[in-house]
């Protein structure tokens, strides 16, 4: 299992809560705030990511960074609030669009017109591990930069939980 002390004792002693509190200064989102994911998700996670590397590399490269900076973590009380594959997801992109509900998945479940969004996919790789609250500095398809927040997470309902 990873863990990257920087965020370790900052998401456990917040993880319990809501979530990991959010970094930001007033109106302006952190390039790389602290990221969670689930030891689970990771084979799944790091396939697809490679799978997909030769004929994506910008978007798989952007979730293999995001894995590699997570902190990975194995009780559900770890990574309750926190944007995982199966996740409900209310998030804002930039400041001036509403706030959209999606569920984040792996590629193979991905279904656009159904809200289904992959975790392959700019606006996928940006939400995923981050909590509710959090907000985040992302690079879109264009190569700009784009604010995203996370306002709820409803957690999956999965038989591992």
């Amino acid at each position: 299992m990873f863990h990257h002390s920087t965020f370790e004792n900052q998401a456990r002693s917040s993880a319990a809560g809501s979530g990991l509190p959010p970094l930001n200064k007033p109106g302006q989102a952190p390039k790389k705030p602290p990221v969670i994911l689930r030891e689970r998700d990771l084979p799944a996670l790091l396939a697809a990511a490679f799978d997909d590397l030769m004929s994506n590399p910008r978007i798989a490269g952007a979730l293999l960074e995001e894995i590699d900076r997570a902190l990975v973590v194995s009780a559900k009380a770890d990574w309750t609030c926190v944007v995982v594959p199966g996740s409900k997801v209310l998030y804002q992109q930039g400041l001036d669009q509403p706030p959209r509900w999606t569920t984040l998945v792996m590629p193979a479940s991905a279904d656009k017109s159904n809200g289904m969004l992959s975790v392959l996919t700019t606006l996928g790789a940006g939400l995923l591990g981050l909590s509710k609250g959090q907000s985040i500095s992302w690079d879109d398809r264009q190569g700009g930069s784009v604010r995203l927040e996370i306002i709820d997470v409803i957690d999956p309902v999965d038989r591992e939980s």
